[in-house]
């Protein structure tokens, strides 16, 4: 406890004076030198500098990013179980699914860990959205036939892993037992063919996912999530219409107590 007092006080004196502050410290068997180093202006990039220039001319050709493409009602975080960005993702893969390929769709399917950034409240810009969906995943439908579907659903809830689902709602025990499944509002029929709409990465393994496993003809659109994306939120702009979604109850998990 001396010693952690000693260093606070040791980095309090460093900032305040704005001073490098070198100490000397064990661990096991060797020792080594260490300091702490203000972050002051010192440190920022002169102009003028051959770097400087580098660096000017690279956000030259990054400023298409700044382009508005949509207009978000409400902040939107992924989370799970569920939440509203992972609904709004899986939305937006299964109606740009259907886009691309002319097909009706039942049901899409998306990973969690495909969304990278929290998308702000108002404007959202094309940087924002290569920042979300930054992967080179292609979108595609998977044909299934029900009962191979019902069987899918089933090994997916035995994952306890909560991915983003669109046109489909589970509920799942906190031990990974399916308790029911719909899809489209209707339980599974064995006997009729679904379209899953998904992306390139959960086809072959990525995730624990195998979707070919249980295809009967996987469908690739060869066209880049992002790209996807960014063409549902340029129409929704232009329509004027915001990007939002909300908690539905797609994927609950039912404790012990039955809730």
């Amino acid at each position: 406890m001396k010693r952690f007092s000693v260093y606070c006080a040791c980095v309090a004196l460093s900032l305040a004076f704005q001073a490098e502050v070198f100490f000397q410290a064990e661990a096991q068997d060797f020792k080594y030198d260490w300091s702490v180093i203000p972050v002051t202006d010192k440190y920022d990039l002169p102009a003028g500098t051959p770097v400087a220039e580098i660096v000017a001319e690279a956000r030259k050709g990054m400023e298409y990013l700044n382009e508005v493409v949509a207009v978000s009602a409400c902040e939107m975080a992924v989370a799970k179980p569920e939440s509203a960005l992972s609904n709004l993702t899986a939305d937006m893969i299964y109606d740009r699914a259907e886009v691309l390929t002319g097909m009706e769709v039942d049901c899409a399917l998306y990973n969690m860990g495909g969304i990278r950034i929290t998308l702000p409240a108002g404007e959202i810009t094309l940087g924002d959205i290569v920042s979300c969906y930054p992967f080179n995943n292609t979108l595609i439908v998977a044909e299934i036939k029900g009962d191979r579907l019902a069987e899918f659903f089933k090994d997916f809830a035995a994952m306890n892993q909560p991915e983003a689902i669109s046109g489909a709602k589970m509920e799942v025990t906190e031990d990974g037992n399916l308790l029911s499944v719909t899809v489209g509002g209707k339980e599974i029929d064995p006997s009729k063919t679904y379209r899953l709409a998904s992306i390139s990465f959960l086809v072959s393994g990525g995730d624990g996912f195998y979707l070919e496993r249980y295809a009967d003809r996987i469908v690739d659109t060869g066209v880049q999530v992002k790209d996807a994306v960014i063409a549902y939120c340029k129409e929704s702009y232009k329509a004027g219409v915001k990007l939002c979604s909300g908690i539905e109850g797609r994927y609950v998990i039912v404790n012990k107590e039955g809730k």
